[in-house]
This record gives C-alpha cells, sequence and structure tokens, in this order.
C-alpha cells in the first residue's frame, strides 16, 4: 500500500488518530496511509512535502572511475597548455 509524504509544521513530532501513532523523521515529514481524512491532516498542520531525493553513489565510492571535474576559471587554467598562455597574435606577436 502506498503512503502519502507530508511536511508537518516547525517541531511536529507525530500524531495519532483512532488508536494508530505517525511519527515524524527528524526533519518533521510524516508518512501515511490514504485513507486518513484530510480534515485530520488538516488540522494538525500537515502540508504535502517534497519528493524523497535518493542521491546515487559516485562511481568513486562504488570502486568505478572518480566522477568528472566540472569545468571552471580553476581547471581550464591548469588544463592549458604553455603555448596557450601566451599565445602571440597573428599581427606579429607580443610586443
Amino acid at each position: 500500500m502506498s503512503k502519502i509524504r507530508l511536511q508537518g509544521p516547525e517541531n511536529f513530532g507525530g500524531f495519532s488518530h483512532d488508536g494508530e501513532s505517525y511519527v515524524a523523521d527528524e526533519d518533521g515529514v510524516i508518512e501515511v496511509p490514504p485513507h486518513l481524512p484530510t480534515e485530520v491532516l488538516v488540522a494538525h498542520g500537515l502540508k504535502p512535502a517534497a519528493a524523497k531525493v535518493v542521491k546515487p553513489l559516485a562511481k568513486s565510492a562504488k570502486g568505478g572511475e572518480p566522477d568528472p571535474v566540472e569545468p571552471g576559471p580553476e581547471t581550464e587554467a591548469r588544463d592549458m597548455k604553455p603555448a596557450q598562455k601566451g599565445a602571440k597574435s597573428a599581427k606579429g606577436g607580443e610586443q
């Protein structure tokens, strides 16, 4: 059975309904069955939570190749060939 993820208000720890307790995680997110009445959820200040994002492990953590480095000013300067750093212009070179 699927559950609905809801975000509780600040310092929300959970609630109970019809003798069933529902406990929030450390971020105040709680998963409840879809059969709970909307009025009960709203009365406890619950709102739809953001989707749960599961980050995949980096290849380096799995023992594969390391993740590529994002290009930026530091990597571009490091990766430039010496001839490119002081390249002469086509009109007669540096002066």
